[in-house]
Formats: C-alpha cells, structure tokens, sequence
C-alpha cells in the first residue's frame, strides 16, 4: 500500500466530515442582517445533505437587533471551532506542528500560514477584532479572499463559509497532499524547523521518520567496527547500539536517515542502483538491481564491473605475471565510491551504471554544490562541501575514504597512471555524470553543457 496515499485519504475524509458537520450547523446560524428584524421565522437550506432534508428555524417572537446579536455570535463561534479543529486534524496528520515549518515552494502555503494565525488567534485570545491587535491578519484575509467590510461584522473575522473556510479547506489539503508525498520520498527535512542543534546539519543527520531502529542490522555494524579498527589507535570496543549512539546514526531510539541507508537489514528503493551491460550502444546484455546498505553496495558494483570488463596477463620476463584490466580499478572503485557518498538521497532518480563496449557511464543524482562548477572541481581548489556529513564520516572511518576532497585527484592519476584519458565529468540535468573511456582517444559525444570538460590531450575538448 502506498502509505502516503492512504495516509492522505484518511486526513481527506476526516476533513470532509469536518467541514459538512460545519456547513450544516452554520445553516440554523447564519449571519443575520438588520433586514431579518421583525422576522418570526427563517427558512435555512438543507438540513441534512445526504436525505435531502430542509428545515425552517422558528423563533418564540419576532427577531430584533438583541436576538441578531445572539445569532451571530454563535456563527462567529462555529467558524472559529472548525478553524481550530481542522489544525487539530492536520496537526494529528503530521501536516504542521510546533517543530515544523511551511514548505513555501508547496502549493496552498499561503493559506495554510493564514488558517495557522487564524488558529493561534482564535485559540491564545478573544478572537475578535476589538482589541486591535488581529486587525494585519485581517486585511491579509481580506486581501487574499477580495472581501469587503460588509462580508463580515465590525468586530469579527471575515470568515464567510464558502467563500473563506471552504476554500481554506481545499487549499490547506491540497498542501497536505504534496506533504505528505515528500515525506513518503524521504523528504521530511524541507519541513524541519532549523534551530540551535541542527544548524549546519546536514540531510543524514536528521530523524528518519519513516524507518525504526528494529530495521538496523547489528552484525553489519559489527562489521563496519572490524572494518575501521584495522586502521585505528585506539579500537572501538562498544557494542553495535552504542556504536549507533556514539556515531549520532541513532538518537532518542529513533534511526537517523544515514543509519538506515548504511546499516538497514532489508533492501530500500531509496538507495537504488541500476547497472547494466549494452552492447553495440543499445542491446542490454546483461543487468543487475542493487538496493542493499550503502556500505555492501561498493563492493556489489566493483563486482559486477569486474565480471563486465577484460582482464589481461602481461608477462614482463619476471615469475610473476601483470594483471591489467580494461580500466584503472582504484580509480573506478574511487568513482563508485564518491558516487554512492554524494548522492541525493531525497531526489526519487536512482544511480545508473552502463557498461558499454569502449565506455562506462555512473550517473548520479544531485548536482554539484552551490558554487561549484565542473572546472573548481578538476582544479581542486576547492573547500569540500559534503553533502551527507554522516555517511562519509562512516565511509572515512571504514577505511573507504582516504581524505575528504581528495577523490577527483586520485581518479584522475589512477587514469593517467593506466595510460587511459582522463574522464568526462558533467552536470547532466539534476545530476551528475562521470564517463571513462578504456580507448586513447574516444570518441567522446558533445553535451554542449558548459559544465563539461574533458582535459585529455588528444581527446575531443
């Protein structure tokens, strides 16, 4: 089941309830006028939606201003509980909340900041306009919902049951979709309110609403320890949970988004990679899916490539013969590597490896970071900007990463090492893609991207 969906369903029909129960309570209370004195009777529309019934409010004697007065009074109150408890369901819903913040880019943000406000004025204070203190919020109804004095009492909101709260509804739901989707994606960051402790953190570090620390396998930290104390002075000698607690991978007994996608003991699409062998630049030889932790996926890929590419014997008249591959094979492991580290984990793209005869193609989601081009990044003057700090921190510690920023450099001398050109690096659309060739000069397409570049002498500029 898709969770998002259903969980959007549930908050719809609730809300649909919600404003129906509101629409028929307000037909017995509707804003009355100095026209309705005298009146010993009121006709109100539909009762009950579903039957089709009308009903007639009588009064003991005939309406004046008192009993107008009265009326409205409640009207205003009615609008005002439906505000406040369609904030209440959204809230339930995990659409807003305290530690929250409105995703401005998100259709229906602009009316969810008004029924917000509407809901803390009617909620911390009187709720009316005498005080003069709501009479901004007010003009901002007004303005958003192009309403006129007469739409409303002197002291009271503008909140006409059609024209105001209905559309509040549909706009605020519409929101709520869209949320609730990201969220299902992974996305729960673009609605965390940034605050002193996670100033400066980035995406991995935060709380992995979606997964539980039941969902982490302990032996594959077991393993990760192993791994980083080959290289250590001083050993890590905790046991996995503390391991997770101390490495921040886990905090408050909730998993974060970096301990899910390095230690998961199930297969996750978040962490998706295709990789594929065509021949002849269009027949898909062979393929394979990889959806495991972040950390067993670097070995996996380096696998399959291996099984993909030629090996060859040289014999230079020592006892020991040469092993040499097609293609450099620390550079390539370096390749797969920064891939898997600086992948954007919150876009819904997965990473795509092709092997083709002369070529290997990793393209990866997630562009190059603000103020950084193609050209910075070959020059390597630079600052690294890493974006998720956690999971190259357990990749450093592993033994997997050498030094932060270094990378580009090593692929670059392991290529030049092999004899082979140097690789293709571009931007392409919201990714990145990294192309080596195993010919001296390749014949290497042109993108026309001004973020592409090719340094090789002999190979194509």
């Amino acid at each position: 089941m898709n969770t998002d969906a259903s969980g959007y369903r549930e908050l719809k029909n609730e809300a649909d309830r919600l404003l129906n129960y509101h629409k028929t309570t307000r037909q017995f209370f509707k804003h009355l006028k100095d026209t309705d004195i005298e009146k010993i009777s009121l006709k109100h529309g539909l009762f009950s939606l579903k039957n089709k019934v009308t009903a007639t409010l009588r009064f003991s004697r005939k309406i004046d201003r008192e009993t107008i007065d009265e009326m409205n009074s409640v009207a205003h109150y009615l609008n005002q509980n439906v505000i406040v408890r369609f904030c209440a369901l959204l809230e339930k819903h995990k659409v807003i909340g305290a530690n929250m913040k409105i995703c401005k880019e998100i259709e229906g943000s602009e009316d969810l900041n008004i029924l917000r406000e509407l809901r803390n004025c009617f909620a911390h204070s009187s709720g009316n306009l005498k005080s003069g203190k709501h009479e901004k919020l007010c003009n901002k109804l007004k303005k958003r919902f192009e309403l006129t004095e007469k739409d409303h009492e002197p002291n009271e909101f503008p909140l006409p049951s059609t024209q105001v709260i209905g559309e509040l509804f549909n706009s605020c739901l519409s929101y709520s979709e869209k949320c609730l989707q990201l969220k299902s994606e992974g996305k729960g960051y673009l609605f965390e309110k940034e605050n002193s402790k996670t100033f400066n953190k980035s995406w991995d570090w935060h709380i992995d609403s979606d997964h539980s620390i039941e969902g982490i396998d302990l032996e594959k930290v077991g393993r990760f320890v192993d791994s980083a104390n080959k290289n250590r002075d001083k050993e890590i000698k905790d046991d996995p949970r503390q391991v997770l607690r101390k490495f921040e991978l886990v905090r408050d007994n909730k998993v974060t988004n970096a301990g899910f996608l390095l230690f998961s003991k199930d297969d996750s699409a978040l962490s998706t990679i295709e990789l594929a062998r065509i021949q002849d630049n269009h027949i898909i030889k062979d393929g394979l899916t990889l959806k495991s932790d972040l950390l067993s996926e670097v070995e996996a890929v380096m696998s399959y490539i291996k099984k993909q590419i030629n090996k060859a014997y040289i014999f230079t008249g020592e006892i020991q013969r040469v092993e040499r591959w097609d293609y450099p094979l620390d550079a390539v492991r370096e390749i797969v590597v920064n891939a898997i580290v600086h992948r954007d984990y919150r876009e819904s793209s997965d990473s795509i490896i092709k092997i083709y005869d002369t070529r290997i193609e990793f393209f990866n989601p997630g562009k190059l970071p603000e103020g950084m081009d193609v050209e910075i990044l070959l020059s390597g003057d630079y600052v690294s900007n890493i974006r998720n700090k956690k999971i190259a921190e357990i990749f450093k510690e592993a033994n997997m990463i050498e030094k932060y920023g270094s990378g580009i450099r090593r692929i670059l001398e392991g290529f030049k090492a092999h004899g082979l050109p140097e690789p293709v690096f571009e931007e392409v659309g919201n990714g990145f893609r990294v192309t080596i060739y195993k010919n001296e000069s390749p014949d290497i397409p042109s993108t026309g991207s001004k973020n592409t570049l090719q340094r090789n002498i002999g190979a194509p500029k």
